[in-house]
């Protein structure tokens, strides 16, 4: 899975949506509502998260920069794996973060030291001088990609356990 060699012929394509350097939050809101747009015309989809923080972050920029029908209904379609993981299976981890199950599960993220709160560090880095610091925005995609990378080894891996495969 966390072969550095995956291709989006094995797992779909990675569409990341960031800000540029001098992009405000809200216009960035603003493309991300034109994503969900575009989400809702292709159908029905699921949206895979870990934990809660993703709809959290969502209601707060709602609240702050205006929302639209789409974005409950895009809310609406997450499907939560940490809940699913913890009344699922006994995983012998320590805990139930998605780093230690998907190891657990054959996953490993390219980057060598990751992490949530160290990609928060990586963005401070990058943000304050972005051109000569264009490689921490690269490490942070990749570790985004990852992290969403991880999230699908893991549900695949819950439905193979789930169904005996």
């Amino acid at each position: 899975y966390g072969d550095p060699g995956f291709s989006n012929k094995d797992w779909g394509s990675f569409e990341p949506l960031f800000a540029g350097p001098t992009e405000s939050e809200q216009e960035l809101w603003r493309r991300f509502l034109g994503k969900i747009d575009e989400f809702e015309k292709r159908g029905e989809y699921v949206v895979y998260v870990y934990s809660s923080h993703e709809k959290t972050t969502l209601g707060h920029l709602a609240k702050k920069y205006g929302g639209s029908p789409e974005v409950a209904v895009f809310v609406d379609r997450f499907v939560d794996l940490m809940p699913v993981a913890k009344r699922s299976v006994v995983f012998p981890t320590e805990r139930y973060g998605l780093k230690n199950l998907a190891r657990f599960v054959g996953f490993d993220w390219r980057d060598e030291d990751p992490g949530g709160a160290q990609s928060m560090a990586w963005w401070a880095e990058y943000h304050a001088d972005p051109d000569a610091n264009a490689g921490q925005r690269d490490r942070i995609l990749r570790y985004n990609e990852d992290d969403v990378r991880a999230s699908l080894a893991l549900r695949d891996w819950l439905e193979g356990f789930s169904t005996g495969r």
